[in-house]
C-alpha cells in the first residue's frame, strides 16, 4: 500500500504522550558516539556498557550515521546463558549481533556493495512503520583443493572486499516525525560532525549487515519518498558510495518477506530481554508466533533459535 493509504487507516488523533516521551529522551539521553579507542587507549569494541538508542525527532536530527562493523559473538553467549539457566545481563544483549547471526542466503550480490530494503507495518506498534536495510558484498566463492586425506574438497575463498563501511540514513522531515535505530548502540556516529567519521571495520566475501529503523510517520505526509540512504566505503584503496531512495510503498506485516519477519522476531527477543522502553507490548508468545511462521525448515540456525525461545518461556 502507499504511505497515504497507510496513514488513512490509522487513528491519528494527536497523542501528547509521544511528544512527552520524545522530549524526555532528547533531554536525558547520553549521546555517546562511536570511537574505536577512548583517550586512555581502552578498546571500546569490548565495552559492554551499551545504551539504548531512543527515538530521534527529525526536527532536531534528520540524519542517522552508523559504523557497520559486523559482529556476532554476543549471540552464542546469549544462547549459552539461556541454555544454562543463567540470568542474562541486559547490557550484554546486543541486538545487532543477534540479527547479523542470521544471514539472508537467498539474496543476490551482483555488485561490490548491494543495498536491499523493505517497508512494512511495525508488528508491536501498528501506527508505526518498520524499515529493514540489508547491505551485502558478493556471494561466497569456493575453491576446489585437496583435503589432508588427498581427496577433492571445497574451501571458502575469503577475500577482503570493503573497509570503513558507514551507512547514512537521511529522513524527510515532511514525511517522518521521528525514528529509532534498533540495536547498534555503540556504533552510532555523530551526524552533526562536518568531517567524515572514521569507522574501523572490514567486510569479507559474502558478509551481510541487517538494520531496522522504527519510523513514526508524520500526520500530514503526502510525498512519495521517506528517506535516502548513502553507504560510503573503501575498496582497493578507493572511496565508493552506494545510494538509494526509499519510496513509501508499505506492506502489511503478514505480506513482508520471511527473512524480514524472522529477523525482526530475533530483534524483538533481544528487545524483550533488555526490557526496551520503546518496544510497546512485546511478549514471548508474539515473538514465537512470528518466528515459527517465518523460519526456513532446512535452516539449522533458525531452528536453534526456535528452541532457544522455548527456553525463554521458562524464565
Amino acid at each position: 500500500m502507499r504511505f497515504n493509504d497507510f496513514l488513512q487507516n490509522l487513528d491519528l488523533s494527536y497523542d501528547d504522550s509521544m511528544d512527552e516521551l520524545l522530549d524526555i529522551q532528547q533531554t536525558n539521553k547520553a549521546k555517546t558516539f562511536f570511537n574505536p579507542f577512548d583517550e586512555g587507549g581502552e578498546n571500546l569494541f569490548e565495552n559492554h556498557n551499551h545504551k539504548e538508542v531512543f527515538f530521534e525527532k527529525t526536527s532536531v536530527q534528520a540524519s542517522s550515521k552508523v559504523n557497520l562493523a559486523i559482529k556476532t559473538s554476543a549471540y552464542p553467549m546469549l544462547k549459552q546463558w539461556l541454555e544454562e539457566g543463567k540470568k542474562v545481563p541486559a547490557q550484554s544483549i546486543k541486538i545487532d549481533e543477534m540479527i547479523n547471526s542470521f544471514e539472508n542466503q537467498a539474496l543476490a550480490a551482483p555488485n561490490l556493495m548491494n543495498v536491499y530494503t523493505e517497508l512494512c507495518v511495525c508488528p508491536w506498534n501498528e501506527s508505526n512503520v518498520l524499515l529493514q536495510i540489508i547491505l551485502s558484498v558478493q556471494k561466497p566463492t569456493y575453491l576446489s583443493k585437496q583435503s589432508l586425506e588427498g581427496k577433492p574438497a571445497q574451501f571458502l575463498e575469503r577475500k577482503l572486499l570493503a573497509q570503513q563501511v558507514v551507512l547514512q540514513a537521511k529522513f524527510d522531515p515532511e514525511m517522518v516525525e521521528s525514528y529509532q535505530l534498533i540495536g547498534y548502540e555503540n556504533q552510532v556516529l555523530d551526524s552533526n560532525s562536518s568531517q567524515e567519521p572514521f569507522a574501523k571495520n572490514s567486510w569479507y566475501t559474502g558478509q551481510q549487515a541487517c538494520l531496522f529503523y522504527e519510523i513514526v510517520p508524520k500526520k500530514s505526509a503526502n510525498k512519495d519518498s521517506l528517506l535516502s540512504l548513502k553507504v560510503n566505503f573503501l575498496a582497493n584503496n578507493q572511496s565508493y558510495c552506494a545510494e538509494k531512495t526509499i519510496h513509501s510503498a508499505i506492506k502489511s506485516f503478514s505480506e513482508s518477506s520471511d527473512y524480514l519477519r524472522f529477523s525482526i522476531a530475533v530483534a524483538m527477543f533481544g528487545m524483550f530481554l533488555k526490557g526496551s522502553k520503546t518496544s510497546g507490548k512485546i511478549c514471548l508468545q508474539q515473538i514465537s508466533n512470528i518466528a515459527n511462521q517465518a523460519y526456513e525448515h532446512r535452516n539449522y540456525k533458525q531452528q536453534e533459535f526456535l528452541k532457544m525461545l522455548k527456553v525463554g518461556f521458562l524464565f
